[in-house]
């Protein structure tokens, strides 16, 4: 397997991966820095560029008129 292209990084930062393609990544990176740094990038952007959660209603939190 070659590196890992744009759109299987974007799958894999988003847990899109699954069975044999998420096993098949993770040992790429397992041995490729190039792919590794580019996979932490990619994460470090998007939960920069992700907006924040909301905040937790507690249970019995009276929410609009229910």
């Amino acid at each position: 397997m070659g590196c890992l292209d744009e759109n299987l990084l974007f799958e894999l930062t988003i847990g899109q991966l699954d069975g044999a393609a998420l096993t098949e990544a993770e040992l790429h990176l397992d041995g490729c820095e190039r792919c590794r740094r580019a996979v932490a990038e990619a994460l470090r952007t998007s939960e920069a560029a992700a907006p924040p959660p909301p905040p937790l209603v507690r249970r019995g939190s009276a929410i609009g008129r229910y």
